[in-house]
């Protein structure tokens, strides 16, 4: 009756916040519910002895919460495998908590002299397959290793790192990170505080993106910036433009590709109002124009980064193995080129 209890203030609360998922707590609670009364009823919880009729009632009345919450759980595991294991093992506990009667009912009927024989035959079989599963996860073609790493060059600077989301190495990109720290990639991104297991790299003579005045000129006690943004990579596809001015009241328009945007500056900057844009995609031309309106005399700092989604070949000294593929998502298996230019 606890478990019910509790359960009941987890399908008020998701009723409140989530209407739409309350079926999977109201039907396997009425369910269960209408068991226990019966059961209640009946008085078979009083006798010493299992009931056949008390176990079916029990199993009937389990019946929908196995069938509405075990998908779920299945669902959860399949879109976010092991990266959010907590919620397909909450929903399992959530299950098992209305499956305890009948729990309890297995498990003394299949005790041997007050011995848990059950519980004991379950934990062995559960660490045979746990076993058979951490071998079953050894990286092979058919399930291949997730590995991330990026390499980045500040052409301002002369210096380049390699990076990656992961805290750990794994056997290929190893090679990378020879004397590894973790920290946050400030040579590179000095206003993120993401942090990056990094090491330093090799600097190659990579051309850097070029910001190329259009129209420089100001009326009315404005600034009118025109620039073309271009990657000179022919792998180029995508573009960070990040804007500082001297001052958070400089800047009073700005677009991008012919798209007025909204800016809002990054919440981690506190000395200084700066502003990231990331364009996904760079046209065939590999060049954009952006247009700023800013107050006369104003200063500015833009921050251009171009991507690629490979790594310098010239740098990678132990190819991918079969069963190794890059990470996916934005920030993995790129080769990003930063120059930052003051107009």
């Amino acid at each position: 009756m606890g478990v019910v209890v509790l359960q009941f203030v987890l399908m008020l609360v998701v009723y409140l916040l989530a209407p739409n998922a309350a079926y999977l707590f109201i039907f396997p609670l009425l369910s269960s519910l209408g068991g226990i009364v019966v059961v209640f009823l009946m008085d078979w919880d009083k006798s010493p002895k299992v009931h056949v009729t008390y176990t079916l009632v029990l199993l009937v009345a389990s019946v929908p919460a196995i069938f509405l919450m075990m998908p779920i759980v299945e669902v959860v595991f399949t879109a976010f495998a092991l990266q959010l294991p907590y919620g397909m093992v909450l929903l399992l506990l959530l299950l098992a908590g209305l499956l305890l009667p009948l729990l309890v009912v297995l498990e003394r009927s299949f005790s041997l002299k007050g011995f848990p024989l059950l519980p004991v035959v379950l934990l062995l079989a559960g660490s045979i397959q746990v076993a058979r599963a951490v071998q079953g996860e050894a990286p092979s073609a058919e399930r291949p290793l997730h590995s991330a790493v990026s390499y980045y060059l500040n052409a301002n600077t002369g210096k380049a790192y390699w990076a990656s989301s992961y805290t750990t190495t794994d056997d290929w990109n190893r090679q990378f990170f020879p004397e590894p720290a973790i920290g946050k990639l400030s040579g590179f991104y000095p206003y993120s505080g993401k942090l990056y297991l990094q090491n330093a790299a090799e600097a190659l003579n990579i051309p850097a993106p070029v910001a190329e005045i259009l129209q420089d000129s100001v009326a009315s006690g404005e600034r009118l910036l025109r620039l073309r943004l271009q990657a000179r990579r022919e792998e180029a596809i995508h573009l960070e433009v990040l804007l500082q001015p001297e001052h958070a009241e400089d800047v009073l328009a700005v677009s991008l590709a012919g798209e007025a945007l909204e800016l809002d500056p990054l919440p981690a900057v506190e000395d200084a109002k700066v502003y990231l844009m990331r364009l996904h995609g760079l046209p065939p031309s590999k060049s954009v124009e952006l247009s700023l309106r800013l107050k006369a005399g104003a200063p500015l700092l833009i921050q251009l980064s171009d991507q690629s989604m490979n790594l310098p070949e010239q740098l990678v000294k132990q190819p991918k193995p079969a069963h190794v593929i890059a990470e996916q998502g934005r920030d993995s298996n790129l080769t990003v080129v930063q120059k930052s230019y003051t107009f």
